[in-house]
């Protein structure tokens, strides 16, 4: 009795840890799923910040060109305890848009503050409306860059004159810094060196105002040589054919290994190719040359509808003369020639990877065209297509070749 009782505690005690697990783990759940619309919530609202920011900020940076002159005793002296309203700021964001521009134009960048109010823009867009108008990082960079680059040089231009303010304290501190290091042209220099430094990192802009014309004779070079270029590269033996016929009644037999001397057949469509001999084996070339088909006169059965008099073409152009022949390129007389030692190291290098598969051969037939040989190969007879069927893919990769076509008879 003793024992089941203490089984049944032990149940019961199991049964309440899982039970507490399962609420443990259904609490957790349930935060992660409120905490990510919390955080869309949240960057909503955030983008909608930055957006109302760049709008209050475009304002009061406008405003304070018109006004600044008048709110700077002002804010320079205002105290927050004295923010009741009697004192009256003539910008147009009050106090606290009179004290940012008078803090990010005067005391700091100048005009060039004005690119805050892109960045902030660009982030607001980009977390309220999810719409990417910039990349944000290269717009910081670029932005970051500017605002020192035209902070320094408006000081540099408007220095000592009423427009100081548009390069700002620190365009105006920087410029004073420079000249006791570079002197006054050498900031100047070094102003230039930065902006042409930019443009072209960023842009690749090419500072040229003259292009000459290209060359077409040239260019028209140029091509040729890169079209024979690739023609020869490109690989002329890359396609095996197999020629096979089966028959249901022959039986694997035991076939002795006996070296046959196999002959070539060239086919050529337009020329011979070069005659070169190989040692020890006598190659027998058959050469076909097609004969062109005649098809016949083209008569044509349209209306007559031109003019029956002769008319002249010289009568309107009396100063046009007939191109050349220099113009055209002299691409020979169309011979295609391929020497006798490649075709014999294709025909054994087609042999040996065929007996490396036990595939014995009777005749070799090669057919030489303009880009592409093509080899013909009859299998001795015993030699089964299902087996050449089953080693295709193999085959082709050995060779090299884009693939095996099979002729065989219909059944």
């Amino acid at each position: 009795m003793l024992r089941k009782a203490n089984k049944l505690r032990n149940e019961t005690a199991n049964q309440n840890t899982s039970k507490l697990k399962k609420k443990k783990s259904r609490k957790k759940s349930k935060k992660s799923s409120f905490s990510s619309p919390k955080k869309e919530k949240f960057i909503k609202i955030l983008g909608f910040f930055f957006i109302l920011l760049s709008v209050y900020l475009l304002l009061s940076f406008t405003s304070y060109f018109f006004s600044w002159w008048i709110d700077f005793d002002k804010i320079s002296k205002l105290a927050l305890s004295d923010l009741s309203g009697k004192v009256e700021i003539q910008n147009w964001m009050g106090f606290v848009g009179a004290y940012l521009s008078d803090i990010l134009i005067k005391k700091c960048f100048g005009i060039a503050s004005y690119l805050f109010i892109l960045i902030f823009f660009i982030i607001g867009v980009k977390l309220f409306l999810n719409i990417k108008l910039l990349s944000i990082g290269k717009t910081f960079r670029y932005s970051f860059i500017a605002i020192i680059w035209f902070s320094i040089a408006l000081g540099f231009i408007f220095k000592n004159t009423d427009y100081s303010i548009l390069g700002g304290v620190f365009g105006y501190q920087s410029n004073i810094w420079l000249e006791g290091i570079i002197g006054n042209i050498g900031t100047g220099i070094l102003l230039l060196f930065i902006f042409m430094s930019f443009f072209t990192i960023v842009y690749n802009f090419p500072f040229t105002l003259f292009k000459s014309k290209p060359k077409v004779a040239g260019d028209i070079g140029d091509i040729n040589n890169k079209i024979k270029n690739n023609y020869e590269k490109y690989d002329k033996y890359n396609t095996v054919e197999f020629s096979v016929t089966e028959d249901d009644n022959l039986t694997n037999k035991d076939f002795k290994d006996e070296e046959k001397d196999l002959n070539i057949e060239d086919t050529v469509n337009k020329s011979k190719p070069e005659a070169e001999t190989t040692k020890g084996e006598d190659i027998e070339l058959t050469i076909e040359n097609p004969t062109p088909s005649n098809n016949g006169d083209i008569t044509s059965t349209a209306e007559h509808k031109t003019i029956d008099t002769e008319f002249d073409p010289k009568l309107d152009l009396p100063h046009y003369k007939f191109p050349t022949l220099e113009l055209l390129d002299d691409y020979g007389d169309g011979i295609i020639n391929v020497k006798q030692e490649e075709l014999e190291q294709n025909k054994n290098r087609i042999v040996e990877t065929l007996d490396h598969y036990s595939i014995k051969i009777d005749k070799i037939k090669a057919t030489i065209g303009p880009a592409v040989t093509l080899y013909e190969i009859i299998p001795a007879p015993g030699v089964r297509i299902s087996r050449i069927k089953n080693l295709e893919d193999d085959i082709a990769l050995s060779l090299s070749a884009l693939g095996i076509r099979i002729i065989a008879p219909i059944p």
